[in-house]
Order: C-alpha cells, then sequence, then structure tokens
C-alpha cells in the first residue's frame, strides 16, 4: 500500500509540472485577439494534452527519443514560413499579389496569437523538460526554442493551416502543400521540440481556423 501511495504521489507531483506564465508581451497580444477570424481567443478550443504522468506521455518522449534526428531537415524548423512557402510557390511558378501576402502574413500572426491563448491554457511541459524526470535523453537542438509552452505547436499550426488556405486558392499545389505540412510535422519531432499529441492538436487548431475563416468570408 505504501509504494501505491507514493506512485500516486509521484505522479501528482509530476502533473503538477507546468511551464511559465504568459509574459507581459504575451498578455498584451492576446488582449489585441484575432480579430480577422472575428472570434475571441476564449472561444478557441483543442482536447486537453495528455497528463505529465500519463502512458501516452512516456510513449511520446520515448518515441521522440528513438527517431531524434538533431538538424533534420533544419530549414523547416528555422526559416521564416512565409519564406518556405513563398519558395514553393516560386518553384511552381504560381504568384501571389502583394495585397494577398500583406492579407496571409496578417492572418498567420492571429494563427499564432491563438496557438500562444492555448499554449499558456495548458501550459504543457516541453519534451526537454519533461524528459528528464523519465531518465530519457533528448537532445539539445534548437532547445533555445522551448521558452513558451508545448501544446499545440505554433509553427505545426500555421503550416496546416496554410495548406488549407492556399490549397483552396492554388488546386494544383493542395498536394505539395500537405506534404510540406507533414515534412514540418516530421522535423519538429526529429528535434524533439513537440510530442505526436502537440502536432495532432496543431492539425485540429488548423482546421477550425480554416473553417472560421471560410465562413466569415
Amino acid at each position: 500500500m505504501r509504494s501505491f501511495k507514493h506512485h500516486l504521489l509521484s505522479a501528482q507531483e509530476l502533473d503538477a509540472l507546468r511551464g511559465n506564465a504568459a509574459p507581459k508581451a504575451v498578455i498584451h497580444r492576446l488582449e489585441e485577439g484575432i480579430s480577422k477570424f472575428e472570434i475571441d481567443v476564449s472561444d478557441l478550443f483543442v482536447d486537453t494534452p495528455p497528463k505529465n504522468s500519463s502512458k501516452q506521455t512516456k510513449y511520446e518522449l520515448e518515441e521522440l527519443a528513438k527517431n531524434a534526428k538533431p538538424g533534420f531537415s533544419s530549414g523547416l524548423v528555422e526559416l521564416p514560413i512565409l519564406e518556405i512557402v513563398q519558395s514553393l510557390l516560386n518553384e511552381n511558378n504560381l504568384y501571389l499579389p502583394d495585397p494577398s501576402r500583406k492579407r496571409m502574413g496578417s492572418v498567420l500572426h492571429d494563427v499564432r496569437t491563438g496557438c500562444l491563448a492555448l499554449q499558456y491554457e495548458y501550459c504543457r511541459l516541453r519534451p526537454r523538460a519533461l524528459a528528464e524526470h523519465y531518465n530519457i535523453s533528448l537532445p539539445d537542438t534548437y532547445k533555445h526554442r522551448d521558452s513558451t509552452p508545448s501544446y499545440p505547436s505554433t509553427r505545426s499550426t500555421q503550416v496546416a493551416f496554410l495548406a488549407l488556405y492556399l490549397g483552396e486558392r492554388f488546386v494544383k499545389l493542395e498536394d505539395d502543400l500537405h506534404q510540406l505540412s507533414q515534412e514540418t510535422d516530421t522535423a519538429l519531432m526529429a528535434s524533439a521540440l513537440h510530442y505526436r499529441s502537440d502536432i495532432e492538436a496543431s492539425h485540429e487548431l488548423a482546421r477550425y481556423l480554416f473553417n472560421t475563416l471560410k465562413r466569415k468570408l
């Protein structure tokens, strides 16, 4: 019985570990809202992330350790998203007028704001911060990017959103855009920046935001 109580206490302590509270700059940004979607950040929703002590979280950490590839597709992690997408458009001789590019940038700004709202609502620890409690070793690649909570992934959400947003406009590019989204997800996990469930929540959020914007238009 003693060992069982000790296990419960350990699980409770593990689940109590959370990321840092939102800094003033983020709080101010959240107060500005996401005007392009004409909804409030409090209306955003994704499934609750797995608990720190859950078997799923441990499995996801082990998965990251097993598949870690430091430096894998580094451009998908390092380069600005709009630059990556513009390169894809250029390769296919597709042109996006300046007003459309500016609008896309504004919409992505709001997508990031939505991600920040959920990240600081759940305050999920980044994989590297939690892995040490499981004695799991993860690479330090892009450790400096671990400053925000983990759930959902901003980059994954933005690229998944653009795959829907631009895929509808450039139908012949739809498959390439979705492939870019999948490759981005793989790079984020290979760098131990995000759990698989972070990525799944990102796609859930991207679909919701895209459908919300589409109804508005």
